[in-house]
C-alpha cells in the first residue's frame, strides 16, 4: 500500500509535470512520442498514479527545457535526490549528454 505522503508527492509531481508540459505547448501524445513512452504512461504520471524513474525525469526535463531548479523540484517530488552539484549547467542538455 502506498502511504499518503508518497501518494501526495506523486500527485504534486503530476501537477508540476502537467504545468511544465503545458507551458512548453506540448500534448501528452507529443511528449510521450519524444521521450519514448506511451501516452498512457504520461497520463498516469500526470495523475499521480505511477512513480517516475530518475532517468525518465531527466529525459522529460530535457525535452521541456527545464532549468536545474525545476529539474530538482521534479526529482524531489518523484522521490529522487537532486542533481545540483558545483559546476552543474543550468540546462538539462548537459545533464543528459553526460550520461550518454
Amino acid at each position: 500500500m502506498i502511504n499518503s505522503i508518497y501518494s501526495k508527492d506523486l500527485r504534486d509531481f503530476g501537477r508540476r509535470l502537467t504545468a511544465y508540459r503545458n507551458a512548453e505547448g506540448k500534448s501528452r501524445t507529443n511528449l510521450a512520442d519524444i521521450v519514448g513512452v506511451s501516452q498512457e504512461h504520461i497520463w498516469r504520471l500526470e495523475n499521480g498514479l505511477r512513480g517516475c524513474s530518475r532517468d525518465l525525469v531527466i529525459i522529460i526535463s530535457s525535452h521541456l527545457n527545464l532549468d536545474i531548479e525545476q529539474i530538482n523540484e521534479l526529482l524531489l517530488l518523484a522521490g529522487h535526490h537532486p542533481v545540483r552539484k558545483k559546476g552543474d549547467s543550468q540546462r538539462t542538455s548537459t545533464i543528459v549528454s553526460t550520461k550518454e
